[in-house]
């Protein structure tokens, strides 16, 4: 018995809809600030930080951190080439523009899991003729020689 309830393991077709009165007084409750007029709506996610929040130490670029930034380290993991730890300020920073198809996949990706949208990135879609193609790392087939 763990606080006077027994533990009870019961099997995905034994659990029923929650009813009963906090419920239903939870029901009423919004019954009634809809009949005042009120309305409660979950705040939609703009993935975005603030452009006029952009720490000034951030790269110079489109891909930016900002004043929002709780430096909880889930970018600096998720893109450790793009963003860092600025140690004076405690908050993470872009502290190098993603170049190529994986360091934008990442950054994007550390933007979408971001928990206070402090990453934005205010360029837009970078066209894919200015991301360098990550490295080649097989050699040209024979005789073929590799330029640039």
């Amino acid at each position: 018995m763990i606080c006077g309830l027994s533990k009870v393991k019961i099997g995905a077709s034994q659990i029923k809809p929650a009813t009963g009165a906090p419920y239903e007084a939870v029901d009423t409750l919004n019954a009634q600030f809809i009949a005042w007029g009120i309305e409660f709506k979950e705040k939609e996610r703009s993935n975005m930080a603030d452009k006029d929040s952009r720490l000034p130490q951030n790269a110079p670029g489109s891909w930016y951190v900002d004043s929002n930034c709780i430096d909880c380290d889930l970018c600096r993991e998720t893109a450790p080439t793009v963003f860092r730890r600025d140690e004076d300020n405690g908050n993470s920073i872009v502290f190098h523009q993603p170049e190529t198809e994986e360091e934008l996949k990442l950054a994007q990706e550390a933007q979408e899991g971001c928990p206070v949208e402090a990453i934005g990135s205010d360029g837009g879609a970078v066209p894919v003729e200015a991301i360098k193609p990550s490295e080649v790392t097989e050699s040209p087939p024979d005789g073929a020689t590799r330029h640039g």
